[in-house]
């Protein structure tokens, strides 16, 4: 097999497949070459991903994100904007800050847990991505276990079960999942 890089002849490459696949199989310029493509591919990765985050961090969602949490305490609607950013918006660095925001303000976890609003705990513990947050959301359920298997929201009894930080909580939610 030859091979013409930029008009000269390169020389012949042979490789017996049925030799055993380790390295001394492979010629030293093919492996410095298959490394130096690897080495490109994910220096573009990374700039790609440079590229994302810079995109996620637009100063005005940003903003908007940070004046709808200083509004938590006085605006139910700002709870309401924040679930939205947290379950719809394109960027996720964008969906995580609200969730945490959310997460952060105790008086507003301990209102959707009353309200028996389990989906949106789940999503806020989701979009955080952070074990400690989802430990909050579930404390927010744990008053509730039995109208939660009352309602039969197997979902919020499996979630308090797994991420509570108490066993006797993961134990009494584990309980009334398989009633007996």
């Amino acid at each position: 097999m030859t091979t013409q890089h930029g008009g000269a002849v390169g020389r012949r490459v042979f490789r017996d497949l049925d030799a055993p696949d380790d390295a001394s199989a492979i010629p030293e310029t093919v492996r410095a070459e298959a490394e130096d493509i690897a080495a490109a591919a994910d220096h573009s990765r990374e700039i790609a991903a440079r590229r994302e985050a810079e995109r996620d961090t637009d100063p005005v969602r940003e903003l908007c994100i940070n004046e709808l949490a200083t509004a938590l305490s006085r605006s139910p609607e700002a709870v309401e904007a924040l679930l939205i950013v947290a379950r719809g918006a394109a960027f996720e660095e964008s969906r995580r800050r609200a969730a945490m925001k959310l997460a952060n303000h105790q008086r507003s976890l301990d209102a959707l847990g009353a309200a028996l609003r389990s989906e949106e705990l789940i999503l806020i513990a989701e979009a955080s991505r952070l074990s400690p947050i989802a430990a909050k959301c579930a404390e927010a359920l744990n008053r509730h276990l039995d109208e939660l298997a009352a309602k039969g929201d197997t979902a919020a009894l499996q979630f308090v079960k797994e991420k509570h930080s108490e066993p006797r909580i993961r134990a009494l939610a584990a309980a009334r999942l398989s009633p007996g």
